[in-house]
């Protein structure tokens, strides 16, 4: 646990104080860390200064000191004040501290510290008067040294999730013991995630009942040669809510869909055939290669073959006993330590409505954008579980990480960057941000009557996504910056492409893209 302390720097008038981490050991010859170093893995042999505060005698500070003259943009101070000023920055600078606070008790000056010069030699004033009667100095400290700290990982286990509303049962846990839960729970769903976030006891028993369930289906993974057969014969959307939006732009429709490839007809014939709604069997999905699988993991990729056919599809299994439990928080010492943890819970019906709602907005770029979507069902597994899967086509294709974009010829390039550019419009039109934008995500197999080689862009994995419904309540903006490079834009510089490529051609993103 990192605790903060003060130190008195005793050093000249006023009176200096800093507030960091590992002071009581520190010196001015110690090697203080920079915020901008890299996160250290431990804490306890750490010096960091997070500011540097010097207290004046009361009245010495007046009001209009740090009022800005707009006419040359210039500080005109007492030569008492410019000392003391220099004093802080000098001070804080000795101490790698970003911030320092200049105060009289009666007014506050908050200085983000600049370690360099700017190039033209010149060393400007980055500073802000507060008043006290509406932030008091302890307000200021506190909220600098969480400013700082929080980014450095200090106060993970800080009350920061959303809430859930519920209403608390009479009895907690809500079931006897590890058995009850293993007999009666077979999804996340079957547990209250209020009374998972408001109750240690009820989390720490559903860990230990989904940590149960994950050991059983490691006994019996998914080998090449299972068959794995639809339970039911109602598909996810039939069962399920789902999200809707209607937004193609037809410019980038049609830059997305020049090239296409056909829909499997087989395919289509055996599950119109075996899913119709008076057949109690469906069909069956015969493992022919297993791409991934393993724990930590929201989906286990299969390919095969339905009803022993030449139908070759994907197949994406949701296995919620393979689900990683995100933000895990330290159980002995944080009192927030379930709430924290519930909040990051996503059960299998969460995941499937996100791929489903996304597959289903992009319907007119399937085969071309993303795969083919032959929709969601309840398969049996071999070690009697039964789990919700998507079948999908088949892209056994190079992803970005993989194909050596920074090898491309400049015109290859470019004419990625102009349909991965439409890509991304495509997907914010249709209210599908992808959530987890990176190169491993965007394949890229090559088509034969591309020029120069291009490949084609196929994006993935939409588990992840944040959707928003059509548009009559809105949706945030996702990117409020003046960085260019939004989504997409970030994982081609990632991928290698060009800076100058990148830069040029990649167009600012548009008001209705945010």
């Amino acid at each position: 646990m990192v605790i903060l302390v003060s130190a008195d720097l005793k050093v000249g008038t006023p009176a200096s104080y800093m507030f960091g981490i590992g002071l009581s050991s520190g010196g001015p010859d110690t090697n203080w860390r920079k915020v901008s170093d890299p996160l250290p893995e431990d804490w306890s042999k750490v010096h960091q200064a997070f500011c540097v505060t010097s207290f004046m005698p009361p009245g010495t500070m007046k009001p209009d000191y740090f009022e800005l003259h707009a006419s040359d943009y210039v500080l005109h101070l007492p030569e008492t004040i410019i000392r003391m000023v220099d004093d802080l920055r000098d001070l804080a600078r000795d101490y790698n501290a970003p911030y320092g606070i200049l105060t009289d008790e009666v007014s506050s000056v908050v200085f983000k510290i600049r370690h360099h010069r700017l190039r033209n030699g010149l060393d400007p004033l980055y500073c802000q008067a507060v008043p006290v009667e509406e932030h008091p100095v302890r307000y200021l400290l506190g909220a600098l040294i969480h400013g700082i700290g929080c980014p450095q990982g200090l106060y993970a286990d800080g009350l920061w999730p959303t809430l859930r509303r519920g209403a608390f049962p009479r009895t907690v846990p809500t079931v006897r013991d590890l058995d009850d839960a293993i007999n009666n729970r077979h999804a996340f769903q079957d547990w209250d995630q209020y009374v998972l976030q408001y109750s240690r006891e009820e989390w720490e028993l559903f860990k230990e009942w989904k940590s149960t369930l994950a050991g059983q289906a490691r006994l019996r993974p998914i080998r090449t040669g299972d068959i794995l057969v639809c339970s039911g014969s109602r598909e996810f959307a039939s069962l399920h809510f789902t999200m809707r939006s209607p937004f193609p732009p037809l410019e980038s429709l049609s830059a997305i869909t020049r090239w296409s490839r056909p829909r499997s007809r087989e395919a289509e014939r055996i599950l119109h055939t075996q899913c119709d709604s008076t057949i109690t069997d469906g069909f069956s999905f015969t493992v022919t290669d297993v791409r991934r699988s393993g724990d930590n993991s929201f989906s286990q990729v299969f390919y095969g073959t339905l009803n022993e056919s030449e139908a070759k599809l994907c197949l994406k299994l949701y296995d919620e006993r393979f689900f990683p439990l995100d933000r895990e928080a330290n159980s002995h010492e944080s009192p927030w330590g379930s709430i924290n943890s519930a909040d990051g819970l996503e059960s299998v019906i969460e995941v499937a409505q996100k791929e489903e709602a996304a597959y289903d907005r992009l319907c007119n770029s399937q085969g071309s954008l993303i795969p083919h979507y032959y929709r969601i069902y309840l398969f049996q597994l071999p070690d009697g579980a039964r789990a919700w899967g998507l079948l999908m086509e088949v892209i056994d294709a190079p992803s970005l990480l993989e194909a050596n974009a920074k090898s491309w010829p400049k015109d290859v390039q470019v004419d990625f960057v102009l349909r991965m550019r439409h890509a991304f419009r495509a997907l914010r039109y249709a209210g599908v941000g992808h959530g987890d934008e990176h190169p491993r995500n965007v394949l890229c197999p090559q088509i034969r009557q591309a020029p120069h080689n291009a490949p084609e862009i196929v994006i993935v994995d939409f588990g992840r996504a944040e959707l928003w419904l059509e548009d009559s309540g809105g949706t945030p903006a996702s990117y409020t910056g003046s960085w260019s490079l939004v989504g997409f834009g970030g994982v081609l510089r990632a991928a290698g492409i060009d800076d100058e490529v990148l830069y040029r051609y990649w167009e600012p993103i548009q008001d209705e893209e945010r």
